[in-house]
């Protein structure tokens, strides 16, 4: 079960699910098959049917309950939650996917945002920093010796993106309004320009990532303990 201040992370590897699609969609709402047929290619359909099957699947253990019967609703930004009339809307939780992975963050007590990034050469990387970051972390990145510039672009970003998710206003949030100190081993936030209390009232994780990735957490609070799960071991022992 989800204790207070623990933050679950689940990685999927989506590849390794391609065999289970069919059961897989067994867990879905009738609006998300609808959905699942939309898309223009097999291979995104089958994405969606994976991540949010197995997002319903890993709820459904933690609330005890069927997991077709999970409802979620968005917020105005269209970040997802438990729909407020469930028995159990406490639990908190966030997704994201690159590559051939999805991760999920759960918690009973913390609003959460988490982001994956696959790492690859970005054309214009020093332009998207200067556009989207803000002046300390395009100073701090461009400090870095070139080779280690893409994987700091990618650290940085990752958990500007994992706090306006967290925040729950997505990129309604202007990225180069606040600052994360991203290089530190214990990353966190340095200024917000709309509410300088801000920095008070989340943390900053890095992530356990596979090879090529890099993933960051926010969470509302502090002092989380991270938990890591399998969700190709654990589905029943978390």
């Amino acid at each position: 079960m989800l204790a207070d201040k623990e933050i679950h992370i689940w990685f999927i590897p989506i590849d390794n699910f391609l065999n289970e699609v069919e059961k897989l969609t067994g867990f879905l709402s009738k609006e998300e098959v609808l959905k699942s047929g939309k898309f223009y290619s097999e291979n995104d359909s089958n994405k969606f049917i994976i991540l949010r099957a197995i997002l319903r699947k890993i709820l459904g253990t933690y609330l005890d309950t069927d997991p077709q019967n999970i409802r979620f609703k968005n917020n105005a930004f269209g970040k997802p939650y438990i729909h407020p009339d469930s028995d159990d809307d406490k639990t908190k939780f966030n997704l994201s996917h690159s590559g051939n992975y999805g991760v999920y963050a759960f918690s009973r007590d913390a609003e959460t945002g988490i982001d994956i990034e696959k790492t690859r050469p970005v054309i214009d990387m020093n332009a998207m920093a200067k556009r989207f970051f803000s002046t300390k972390e395009v100073d701090a990145l461009m400090s870095l010796p070139q080779g280690e510039q893409m994987n700091a672009f990618f650290k940085c970003w990752t958990m500007k993106e994992a706090y306006v998710k967290a925040c729950g206003k997505g990129f309604s949030v202007p990225l180069d309004k606040f600052a994360i100190d991203f290089m530190s081993d214990s990353p966190k936030l340095l200024n917000v320009d709309w509410d300088p209390e801000e920095i008070t009232k989340w943390a900053i994780y890095n992530i356990n990532t596979p090879t090529g990735y890099v993933t960051s957490l926010a969470a509302a609070g502090h002092n989380h303990q991270i938990i890591y799960r399998d969700a190709e071991k654990n589905w029943d022992s978390q």
